[in-house]
């Protein structure tokens, strides 16, 4: 089990890394990981909780990395990347929730079809 857990995070770390156009696709990735969940929940759950359990994710991830990445596998300073992590995953989390509260509003002012 440890091993598999090793394996993972080397490889979550090796994806981290990989750089389009320069920049390495982290944050990109943490906007993406804001805003999925975010839209995956809100189909099963309201928005307010789906947004709430995707916070709770994203502090717990920030959390747990504080205490268990190695000195070599940050991309910036301690402070900094949890600076660019957590604020692109509100990014993430705050677009979701102005796309969702967006098309529910379109969808109720639509007039019904038939």
């Amino acid at each position: 089990m440890i091993e598999l857990i090793k394996a993972v995070k080397h490889g979550m770390y090796a994806i981290s890394n990989i750089k389009v156009g320069g920049y390495q696709i982290d944050t990109g990735l943490h906007l993406l990981v804001g805003f999925g969940p975010v839209a995956l929940l809100s189909r099963f759950v309201s928005l307010k909780k789906s947004v709430s359990a995707t916070l709770g994710l994203i502090l717990f991830k920030e959390l747990f990395d504080l205490f268990a990445k190695p000195h070599r596998y940050r991309m910036r300073p301690l402070e900094m990347d949890l600076l660019y992590d957590v604020t692109s995953g509100l990014l993430g989390v705050f677009l979701a929730y102005w796309v969702l509260k967006r098309w529910k509003r379109r969808d109720a002012e639509s007039p019904p079809s038939g």
